[in-house]
């Protein structure tokens, strides 16, 4: 299948977990069936942070979301996810990035991130970035470290198999759309510039934000009763990704201004891609009529131009 890929990430499905028990971004059946398993004080400690942990489209990007959720999800493996936390607690215990480096140099080089190219330049920039915070991302931090086992010895294997029998499905629908990414780059005249879009398969997210990237290749969703509707998301996301791969600072810099439109150019766009009507986001189609009169013009229009001229 052309650069898709369909993952079932214990950190990724942990970390969602814990927020959907705390009811923070998630207010669903799943939270409500496991939440009676954790202590109550823990899962406070992440519900009074819910602003600062979660995200909504193009209006609000938590302080602590990049920290706390987005990169810890995109980890491959526990390990990795438990020397996350554990060298964050101990950079903000000593107050000492050097140290804390040395400490955890054998860590795996995708925690390197923040635009950091080693681990001593990481920790820097995370202890000058947070510790106004620290006492916070500390405690977050703790209560993810001690809800770990629990969830894996009695959780994560039954959920585990619901996510991969739904893989099955999934892998099977998308099978049959194999040009899905080629298709795409067509309507959109730009290439996808990564080697795979990684689908991460989630159950706990449900009445809440969706298709959420959590690094630049992944982008977490749950799974859904309607496999069609689901690949409609997924779609969707991807012409999202390839616009952002182009989108200059000017708009990212403004993007409230400018996120119903580049959301509305998808869904124009993602119709055409899966030779059908799309639902997912009908508010946003006050720009369709713009977006047929800008066309008609030109129909090779660059979108860059199109939403520019849709915005103003």
């Amino acid at each position: 299948m052309y650069k898709i890929k369909i993952n079932i990430s214990l950190p990724a499905n942990y970390i969602y977990h814990m927020l959907s028990v705390s009811k923070v971004g998630y207010d669903n059946s799943y939270g409500e069936k496991y939440l009676s398993l954790h202590n109550e004080d823990d899962l406070m400690i992440i519900k009074n942070h819910e602003i600062d942990l979660t995200v909504s489209g193009g209006e609000h990007c938590g302080k602590l979301y990049g920290l706390l959720v987005a990169k810890p999800a995109s980890l491959d493996d526990m390990f990795s996810l438990e020397q996350y936390f554990k060298s964050i607690i101990d950079l903000f215990s000593n107050n000492d990035p050097k140290n804390t480096a040395e400490k955890y140099q054998d860590l795996n080089n995708n925690l390197l991130d923040f635009g950091a190219k080693s681990f001593q330049e990481l920790f820097e920039i995370l202890y000058k970035a947070f510790k106004d915070s620290s006492d916070t991302v500390t405690q977050i931090c703790s209560v993810y470290l001690s809800n770990i086992d629990l969830y894996v010895n009695h959780i994560w294997k039954n959920e585990q198999l619901i996510l991969n029998n739904y893989k099955k499905l999934l892998m099977s629908e998308l099978n049959s759309k194999q040009s899905l990414v080629l298709d795409w780059e067509y309507q959109l005249g730009e290439k996808l510039n990564i080697d795979e879009f990684e689908i991460v398969l989630v159950n706990s997210i449900e009445d809440g934000a969706q298709g959420i990237d959590i690094s630049s290749t992944k982008d977490v969703f749950n799974i859904n009763e309607n496999v069609k509707s689901l690949i409609g998301f997924i779609s969707h996301e991807i012409g999202i990704y390839i616009m952002f791969q182009t989108i200059p600072v000017s708009i990212k810099q403004n993007i409230q201004k400018y996120w119903l439109c580049i959301e509305s150019l998808a869904t124009y766009h993602n119709q055409k891609v899966l030779y059908e009507d799309e639902n997912l986001f009908a508010k946003d189609n006050i720009y369709f009529k713009k977006f047929d009169e800008i066309y008609s013009v030109d129909k090779y229009q660059n979108f860059l131009e199109i939403i520019e001229q849709a915005v103003s």
